[in-house]
């Protein structure tokens, strides 16, 4: 069940997180033009990226440590440490994303347009 919700989160993040654009010319308002929808939506949705990972990563880790605290076990405690490193290392590869993408584009030679 871990497996597919990593999965998911993954898939999720190709989708969603790395919006850059092939083409000959780094300006995006050359590719998108002047006043462009597309490209302010873009924007908006990854700024909002940008602070939904982190509220949602503080939420789930807040609840695990809720309740192995409430439980007093410290197989639920550690399970619950546990959880929350894999979730802040997964936070930070989906926040880093586009510039990953961007920097192995670069590398193979690819132009992109980074929103």
């Amino acid at each position: 069940m871990k497996k597919r919700n990593v999965l998911f989160l993954m898939v999720m993040s190709i989708i969603f997180l790395p919006l850059n654009v092939f083409a000959g010319s780094n300006d995006c308002v050359e590719i998108f033009g002047q006043n462009s929808q597309t490209l302010e939506f873009l924007q908006d949705v990854y700024g909002f990226m940008k602070f939904l990972v982190p509220i949602i990563l503080l939420a789930m880790s807040i609840k695990d440590f809720a309740t192995a605290l409430s439980q007093q076990e410290s197989s639920d405690l550690k399970k619950a440490t546990n959880n929350l490193f894999q979730r802040i290392i997964i936070s930070v590869l989906i926040l880093l994303m586009p510039t990953i993408l961007n920097f192995i584009f670069k590398l193979v030679g690819y132009s992109t347009c980074t929103l």
